[in-house]
C-alpha cells in the first residue's frame, strides 16, 4: 500500500528486525522493482530501536510510520502532506482508521481534543502518523528503546509539549 501512494516522491526504509521467515527475500524482491526502497537487515533489536534507526537514516522532511500488518489508503501521504504544508504549526498529523473487523476508530481531531485524550489514551493511531522530522529533533530522544510496549504513547506525551497534533477526520489506514 505504501508503494501505491498517489504521492510518489518518498524514500521507503524497511527494517528487517531479525525475521526468521521469508520476509527479507520478499523485501529484496520489492526493492529490485522499486529504487525508493532501502533495506536494513540485522538481528532483532526491538520495535523502538528499529523505529529510531529508520528515523535516523531518513533524509525526508516528513516521517511516516507504518507497521507491516497495516494498510494505507492510496491518498494518505498526499492528503497529510497537503495538510502539513498549509499548517506549519502542526507537527504530528494522523487520521481515522478502520479495523479489519470493519469498524471505524475516530481519533480526536484538534490539538485541544488530542491533549485531553492523551490524559487517558493515545490520541493518534501510530501507523496513521506523518510527522515533521525537524519536530522530532527537538526531543532528547525519540522512541524509548527500554520500553517494550507503548513507545508511541510515550513519544506523544513528550511531543504534545513541542508541537500541535491534528487527525484528519477521514480514514487513511
Amino acid at each position: 500500500s505504501i508503494l501505491n501512494q498517489s504521492h510518489t516522491k518518498f524514500e521507503f526504509i524497511i527494517i528487517d528486525d531479525g525475521s526468521t521467515d521469508n520476509s527479507l527475500n520478499i523485501i529484496k524482491n520489492f526493492q529490485s522493482k522499486d529504487k525508493r526502497i532501502t533495506i536494513i537487515s540485522r538481528k532483532n533489536k526491538g520495535q523502538a530501536y528499529s523505529l529510531n534507526e529508520g528515523i535516523k537514516k531518513s533524509k525526508g522532511k516528513y516521517i511516516a510510520i507504518m507497521d507491516s500488518d497495516d494498510v494505507s489508503l492510496f491518498n494518505r501521504f498526499e492528503e497529510q502532506i497537503n495538510y502539513l504544508e498549509k499548517n506549519k504549526d502542526v507537527g504530528v498529523c494522523g487520521s481515522w482508521i478502520t479495523s479489519v473487523l470493519n469498524f471505524h476508530v475516530k481519533m480526536p481531531v484538534s490539538n485541544e481534543e488530542s491533549k485531553v485524550d492523551l490524559l487517558f489514551s493515545s490520541c493518534v493511531a501510530h501507523s496513521s502518523v506523518l510527522m515533521r522530522n525537524d519536530v522530532l529533533n527537538k526531543l532528547d530522544h525519540i522512541y524509548d528503546d527500554k520500553l517494550i510496549r507503548a513507545q508511541d504513547y510515550d513519544l506523544w506525551t513528550r511531543l504534545i509539549h513541542v508541537t500541535k497534533f491534528y487527525n484528519i477526520p477521514k480514514v487513511f489506514l
